[in-house]
């Protein structure tokens, strides 16, 4: 079981292992303040984006550490407004939503504490939203 665990992470990766080589990051909310040598578990969401350099792909990494807000609202960048993208989680769904609307409405991962969800969004060639 834990063999498949990991292969099945390693595969997630591999997938998206090319935007953190050639891509662009941004960090989705502030980052998080470790005290040190502590290192306690920060009690804020952190969120990361990793963007293709045309935008035709990225992924957004959100954890929740311990923070007491089960959402929030998580705002992709440098997307292409007009156009659509799919968007997968981690949790097997799927939607697709205009890079306008990501940027605006943005993505809404619900987690229990110490959980992190993984969206994948890709742009639609010629798709509408």
């Amino acid at each position: 079981e834990t063999r498949r665990i990991v292969a099945a992470a390693v595969a997630e990766y591999t997938s998206f292992r090319h935007l953190l080589k050639d891509g662009y990051v941004s960090h989705l909310l502030p980052q998080a303040t470790l005290m040190s040598p502590q290192l306690k578990t920060p009690a804020v969401w952190e969120a990361f984006q990793f963007r293709a350099r045309d935008a035709s792909e990225a992924v957004v990494l959100a954890f929740r550490n311990i923070s007491p807000e089960e959402t929030i609202v998580l705002r992709p960048r440098g997307l292409d407004h007009e156009a659509s993208y799919d968007v997968a989680g981690n949790d097997g769904a799927t939607s697709r939503m205009t890079g306008a609307a990501l940027a605006t409405q943005g993505l809404r991962p619900c987690l229990a504490p110490l959980t992190s969800a993984r969206y994948h969004l890709r742009r639609v060639e010629g798709g509408a939203a």
